[in-house]
């Protein structure tokens, strides 16, 4: 199967599309890149522009100075917790080397004509998305099988960017999760196929959670590509109306420092919940929809044949007991333990 894979390629993305790639090796990765920022204001002229600003409107200027103080520390704090995550997942304070046959689009082009033509000239059976700009049909169309994302939050209740952070933020721990959906014309509004929450421990911060998340998405995904590989998945319909869509910019400084006042001074911690996961993607109640529930469904016809077998022997013999089958409804969810 040849997967396109489109991705900012940060470090939680990179575990994910490391996997794939290893599963997948027929694949092309479209990495969005953006433009560094370009000024020619020197630093004395700076300085006299704040200089007017806080002469004509004194209490505006401090007020927005304290504000870029909030937004200074927010970006302070994100490089902090993406070090760590970095860590968590690649025993490593840096990712591991960039090796994948990776072209490079600039942000603002990833939905041009340019970009639609290098993946057609691919021509993927299935685009991958993960952590990237919204993407236009002209380009998640492109893939017969479908385009599929990756969602750092459980769908439909937190829908958008940063959607493992607010739900730690509102303290909402059993909505902390990951969701493998198709992608349509709406923000993180397509078909379900899968989705899962992590184990939850009581001294876990965004880092360590964003980690064990991630951990889970690369299950998650290879079963949905396993089964994709064979043509379009059904999917569960998620309402539109239901939920809540978070946007970059409403994750300020002071956000996080009322998150960390909550976490650190108040005491607010999380409850303990164990690792559960779901999925929609089975085409008929018969047909597995992943290799784990394939093997599942090989070793229950197994465990027939030998009820069988010991059913046609002599009654003093004792056969060999037998564990009972996992379930392979793909509407039901499955839990285990981390």
């Amino acid at each position: 199967m040849r997967v396109a894979i489109v991705s900012r390629c940060e470090s939680r993305s990179l575990f994910i599309i490391r996997q794939v790639v290893k599963r997948w090796p027929d694949h092309l990765v479209v990495r969005p890149v953006r433009a560094p920022s370009t000024t020619s204001e020197s630093r004395s002229e700076r300085i006299r522009r704040r200089v007017r600003k806080l002469t004509r409107h004194p209490i505006q200027t401090v007020a927005n100075r304290l504000e870029g103080a909030a937004h200074a520390f927010y970006h302070w704090y994100e490089g902090d917790i993406d070090q760590q995550i970095t860590q968590l997942l690649f025993d490593s304070t840096e990712p591991p080397e960039f090796d994948m046959n990776c072209v490079d689009v600039p942000w603002r082009e990833i939905n041009s004509e340019v970009t639609e033509r290098r993946i057609r000239e691919f021509s993927p059976d299935v685009l991958l998305v993960c952590v990237a700009p919204i993407l236009r049909p002209n380009i998640f169309t492109i893939p017969p099988h479908g385009t599929i994302n990756v969602h750092h939050g459980l769908v439909p209740f937190y829908r958008g960017e940063h959607t493992l952070f607010w739900p730690l933020y509102y303290r909402e721990y059993d909505q902390v999760g990951v969701t493998v959906h198709y992608v349509d014309e709406g923000v993180d509004t397509g078909k379900v196929l899968a989705c899962g929450c992590p184990e939850i421990r009581q001294e876990d911060n965004e880092a360590s959670v964003t980690a064990r998340s991630t951990r889970l998405a690369v299950r998650l995904t290879c079963d949905v590509l396993a089964a994709a590989q064979w043509g379009p998945l059904p999917g569960l319909q998620q309402s539109r109306e239901d939920g809540r869509e978070f946007r970059h910019r409403q994750r300020t400084g002071w956000k996080e420092l009322w998150y960390l006042l909550q976490r650190d001074v108040i005491g607010h911690r999380p409850f303990p919940l164990i690792e559960r996961s779901e999925s929609h993607f089975a085409r008929s109640d018969d047909e597995p929809n992943s290799d784990i529930e394939l093997e599942q469904a090989i070793l229950s016809q197994v465990h027939e044949m030998r009820r069988e077998i010991e059913s046609c022997r002599p009654s003093g013999h004792v056969g060999d007991s037998l564990s009972p089958d996992a379930s392979t409804d793909s509407s039901s969810a499955s839990e285990a333990h981390g």
